[in-house]
Parts: structure tokens; C-alpha cells; sequence
């Protein structure tokens, strides 16, 4: 703790700082003080220590600490060493010495240097990287010596060697063979190489060139391909195999020998043959028949085949041409197809079986027999019918299905049509009912009014529901009551698809009851329309203050009192009924929108 000690208390003496060591002794503080100029010293204390760091700006105070620091040309740095090499100089990536560096050496050190150098001027031009180089300037002495041994230097490049000429030798190892020598297995030689050309083209460029020999992919040799191979100075000699191809220049010498057996040639081409005439013949075998000649089974003849043309169409171009016969699907043959064929000059025997169409020109003969059956042809159209005055019976377990056609039906004089059930009063219920059906009508649409006495339509909700004063077969009544004030309350809520039908609706407020209660019901979706002189819908009831032990009514729940939208609910908006309750009693119905 440092404190302030007076020297000489006494005899008013000065004070100095001291520091005190815990022990109640004090200790003066050290200081260092200079002067820039008579007066009063400046005093410099001495810092406490702090952490050493590099990149230190120049210092204005004084720093207090030891270590060597190195200036960078910025900032003062540390400088670094280490416990085994002490300080650490920089030499470089590898800790190499590049650039110039100058050693004192003796003069028997130099005198050494000096020798070397003048030894080896004369090497400086001979090395060219780490070859040294040597100039032959004269011819070598003569010897019989090997330069170098090339079998055992196999491999080593000895320059450019100028062959004048070479004796190939005709033994059988060596390349050459002599003219008119025998062949032996295994000689040696020099194989003939040729080019493969798929398509055969010029490989040289010019007449006169040299050019190599071709073969084609399988390996063949090309001979003057392209031409006609001229042996006209040589004899051609052909062996029974193979095939050539022999060019007749004039006509065969007359003669009766076969050029070859053509029922041994079976499937030969023997080129384009014109026949002059043929005589089929008429027997069994022959493809001709003698006319008015007897059929015989197993007969030899050519079959005469027809189009199908499943729609009948011209296969000839011009009146006159050829045409094939044609046949249908099924293979029948068309006859006189599209118009009317002509039997006129003919009798027509039709056997009682199959389908025979009859045009009928003039009228029936009268008579008493029935064409067809009509029971036995159930479902046959025979056109239209006019029943009259006669009763038509059904006894097809379907419906009479007259859809496209026109039914007159003679009703007589009265033109009345009774419909009879077939099930007495008070009998028990059996069969189909009679429906009747009605129109629907959606709700808040009015149906079109007709005349009066003209006839009218039913109609019904798209529920199927019968429209009558009578009201709805599934109306619903509910109470609510309340004691404070409602706003928008909704009492029937309904979701989209549906609407609220009000029958009735009624307020009444109880004798105990100390205000009047001000009640509007209607349909909103979530807020009342408030009352306007111009009107708003929706209100099923408005009170503007209902007296205490008295109420309000609307509707006799027979009728509708109002509709609302689709989605709308029913909702309430009242003033607090203070000292008693407000009821609300409503008869409503839903029905789809």
C-alpha cells in the first residue's frame, strides 16, 4: 500500500512517497528525474512489467523489460532463438548463404586457388552439360582395332552410316536367292507385302510412279480389274472345277450334242428364254383340257385366283384393260356388285333355306295367310303400326320401347285414356305405384304463373320435397335465453351448400324485466345489417323495445318468413335484459342451396 511519509514532522519537513511492505515499514519509492530546463524536474516512473510482444511500434514511454529487438523497418520485433543453436539467422528457404560473400583467406590458400583456376580455363569450352567433348582435327592412325565392339554395344546409336552397296547373298539364310535355283523349305527372303483396298483405287499419283500391289478384304490379288483380262497371247488351260466365264464371239457350230443336261441343272439360271409355243396337252397330268372333256379326279389344271377387295372398287384403269376377278371377305365372288342383277331371261329356283330378298312391284294378292310369324320373330322390325280402335297388349316382361318413332294411337270419340290400378282400396299394397312427378323449384324462386283455368305443373324443392302452404314435413323449434346484451350471436348456424328456412319466430322478455329490451333477429354471415331508412334484408324481426312481461311475434310456423343465403346463420342482436331474461323461441327448417 503506498503511502505519503513526512521526513521531520516536526520541523515542518518535506514528504516523500514510500511503499509499505506489510510489516508497517516503509520503503521510498524510486524515481528517475530530469530537467529540460531550470525549474521544476520532470519525474519518470518506472512501469510495471507487461507481456513482451512483437510488431511493437516505437515506444513514447519508456518500456521495462529485457530481450533483443529487431527493427523490420515498421515495427520493432523480438528476436528468436533457440535453446540448442541459440539466435536463429535467417538463411534463406534451405538456411543456403546466396549472393556474395567475401572470405579472408592466407596467401597459401589464394597461391592454391589461382593454380586451379589457370589448370582449368582451357576445359570451359568443352563441356556441354555434364559431356565433356573432344574434336577429332586429324585423321586416325591406321589399325585394325574396333571402335567400340558393336555386337557387344547392341543398340548404341553410331550416326548416319552411308551403305555404297550390299551382297545379299543367295544361301539359304541369307536374303538374296539366285535365278533359276530350287526351292527349298525353309530358305529365307524377303516377304512381298500389298496393300488391302476394299474398294480398288490409284495409290500413286502420277503414270510412271511407283505403286504397291492390291488385295481385296479377302485377301485376293487384283488383276487388272476393271477390264477384261486379255489372254488372247497365252493359252488357257481350265481344269474341270471352278467357275469361268466364257465369252462367245459367233454363233455355235451346228450340232445335236446337249449344252448341258437341264434336268440335272435343276434351279439354274439359264437366262432369258423366249418360248414360241407350247403345247400343254389335254391328259390327266397336262395342264390343258380338251373342251367338253369328262372331269376326272386328281386332274391337273391351274387354279384362277380372284382380288379381295372387301369394298368393290375398279382395278383395271381404262375400259377395255385386263382386270382381276374379285371376292369379298368372306371370299365371294362379286357379281354385277351395285346394281340390279338381271335374271330376267332366266328361271330362278330358290330352295327353302337361307336368305332370298323379294322386290315386290305391285301389291299383294288378298288372301288369309300370314307373312311370317310375328310371335316366332320377337324383336324383328316390321315398321310403323297404326292400331285402331283396338286395344294394344303387352306382355313382354321389358318396357315397349318406342323411342324414334311416332305412335298414333286412335283413342275414339272421346279421346279419354283410363288407367286402372291393379291393386283395390284397402287391399294389401302389391306392384309398382303410378309416380307422379313435379318440377323442381329452388328456394327464393317464384314459378311462372299461368291463366286462370289453364293446367299447371307440381313443383317441388330439389329435394323432391312437394311445394305446399302446409309448410315443411322436418321444421325445427328452438328456445334461447338471454340476460345481458348480444351482438351478432349466432342461434342456427349452417355451412356452405345449406340455407336456414324461418317459419316463426318470437321475443318475449320476463315480468322481472326493469328496461325495455331492444331485439332484431336475421341472417348474416357474421355481422347484422344495421337499420337504414332505404331498408336492408335479412330481418326476420325487429323490436325497438319490448316492455318487461310482454313479446313479439312473427310467422305461424306454416309459412316461410324468410330465407337466408347460402351459408348465412341466424343471428342476434339485443340490449341486456337488466333484472330478468330475454327469450327467443325460433321454428325453422334447412334445405340445400
Amino acid at each position: 500500500m503506498a503511502d505519503n511519509t513526512t521526513l521531520d514532522s516536526g520541523s515542518s519537513g518535506n514528504t516523500i512517497r514510500t511503499l509499505e511492505d506489510g510489516s508497517s515499514i516503509h520503503w521510498p519509492v524510486g524515481v528517475v528525474a530530469y530537467a529540460t530546463s531550470v525549474g521544476t524536474p520532470d519525474v519518470l516512473s518506472i512501469p510495471t512489467a507487461a507481456a513482451l510482444a512483437d510488431d511493437t511500434s516505437n515506444p513514447t514511454t519508456l518500456l521495462q523489460g529485457s530481450c533483443i529487438l529487431v527493427y523490420d523497418g515498421t515495427t520493432w520485433d523480438r528476436a528468436r532463438g533457440d535453446a540448442t543453436d541459440g539466435l536463429l539467422v535467417n538463411l534463406g528457404g534451405n538456411n543456403d548463404i546466396t549472393g556474395t560473400v567475401t572470405a579472408n583467406l592466407g596467401a597459401t590458400d589464394n597461391a592454391v586457388l589461382d593454380s586451379i583456376v589457370t589448370n582449368t580455363t582451357g576445359l570451359a569450352g568443352t563441356v556441354s552439360g555434364s559431356e565433356l567433348q573432344v574434336d577429332v582435327v586429324a585423321s586416325l592412325p591406321a589399325g585394325t582395332n574396333a571402335i567400340g565392339k558393336l555386337a557387344a554395344n547392341s543398340g548404341v546409336d553410331i550416326g548416319d552410316v552411308d551403305v555404297i552397296s550390299v551382297t545379299p547373298g543367295t544361301g539359304a539364310s541369307n536374303l538374296g536367292k539366285q535365278e533359276d535355283s530350287a526351292h527349298t523349305s525353309g530358305d529365307v527372303g524377303v516377304m512381298g507385302l500389298a496393300v488391302r483396298n476394299d474398294t480398288l483405287s490409284a495409290r500413286a499419283t502420277t503414270d510412271g510412279d511407283y505403286a504397291p500391289l492390291q488385295v481385296d478384304a479377302s485377301g485376293a490379288l487384283y488383276v487388272q480389274q476393271g477390264s477384261a483380262l486379255d489372254v488372247s497371247a497365252a493359252t488357257v488351260t481350265v481344269a474341270n472345277g471352278g467357275t469361268f466365264a466364257v465369252q462367245v464371239d459367233s454363233a455355235l457350230p451346228a450340232g445335236t450334242n446337249a449344252i448341258g443336261k437341264l434336268a440335272a441343272n435343276s434351279g439354274v439360271d439359264i437366262g432369258d428364254v423366249d418360248v414360241i409355243s407350247v403345247t400343254p396337252g389335254t391328259g390327266a397330268s397336262n395342264l390343258g383340257k380338251a373342251e367338253d372333256a369328262a372331269h376326272s379326279s386328281g386332274d391337273v389344271g391351274v387354279m384362277g385366283l380372284a382380288v379381295r377387295n372387301d369394298t368393290l372398287a375398279a382395278l383395271a384403269t381404262t375400259d377395255g384393260d385386263y382386270a382381276p376377278l374379285q371376292v369379298n371377305a368372306t371370299g365371294a365372288i362379286y357379281v354385277q356388285e351395285g346394281s340390279a342383277l338381271d335374271v330376267s331371261a332366266a328361271t330362278v329356283t330358290v330352295a327353302n333355306g337361307g336368305t332370298f330378298a323379294v322386290q315386290v312391284d305391285a301389291a299383294l294378292p288378298s288372301g288369309t295367310n300370314a307373312i311370317g310369324k310375328l310371335a316366332a320373330n320377337s324383336g324383328v322390325d316390321i315398321g310403323d303400326v297404326t292400331i285402331n280402335n283396338a286395344s294394344l297388349a303387352v306382355t313382354s316382361a321389358s318396357a315397349l320401347d318406342v323411342s324414334g318413332a311416332t305412335v298414333m294411337v286412335d283413342l275414339g270419340a272421346n279421346n279419354d285414356v283410363v288407367a286402372s290400378g291393379d291393386v283395390a282400396h284397402d287391399s294389401a299394397d302389391s306392384g309398382n305405384p303410378v309416380k307422379l312427378g313435379a318440377v323442381a323449384l329452388a328456394h327464393g324462386a317464384s314459378p311462372t304463373a299461368v291463366a286462370a283455368s289453364d293446367r299447371t305443373q307440381l313443383y317441388a324443392n330439389r329435394d323432391g320435397i312437394l311445394w305446399t302452404i302446409a309448410g315443411h314435413p322436418n321444421i325445427v323449434t328452438t328456445e334461447f335465453a338471454f340476460t345481458s346484451a348480444q351482438t351478432n350471436q349466432a342461434l342456427v348456424s349452417v355451412t356452405a351448400g345449406t340455407k336456414i328456412v324461418v317459419t316463426n319466430v318470437a321475443a318475449t322478455t320476463d315480468s322481472d324485466t326493469s328496461v325495455n329490451v331492444g331485439v332484431r333477429v336475421g341472417f348474416a354471415a357474421a355481422t347484422l345489417s344495421a337499420a337504414s331508412t332505404s331498408g336492408v334484408p335479412g330481418i326476420v324481426l325487429s323490436h325497438a323495445g319490448i316492455s318487461p312481461g310482454s313479446g313479439y311475434n312473427r310467422g305461424g310456423g306454416s309459412s316461410v318468413l324468410g330465407v337466408g343465403a347460402d351459408g348465412e346463420d341466424l343471428r342476434l342482436t339485443s340490449e341486456a335484459a337488466t333484472d330478468g331474461s330475454l327469450r327467443i323461441l325460433v321454428s325453422y327448417f334447412e334445405i340445400e342451396s
